[in-house]
């Protein structure tokens, strides 16, 4: 199971990645969803995603063990 979870967040990722889109295209999102999301309860994993009032963002995704 969780490698099935692993599997499919590294395969959205490399598909986001592979389809690189104009920033200039893109509409501003909703200012009321800005702010910090994390990724919450899986192991070996973390994540933050971070949406910002105009519509741009940032994202961290770390996998392994130490």
């Amino acid at each position: 199971m969780r490698l099935g979870y692993a599997y499919a967040l590294g395969c959205a990722f490399l598909l986001g990645a592979a389809n690189p889109a104009s920033a200039a295209g893109c509409k501003p999102g909703d200012a009321g969803l800005a702010g910090h999301y994390y990724l919450r309860g899986v192991m070996e994993v973390g994540s933050e995603l971070l949406l910002k009032k105009d519509g741009s963002f940032e994202f961290m995704l770390a996998y392994g063990a130490n």
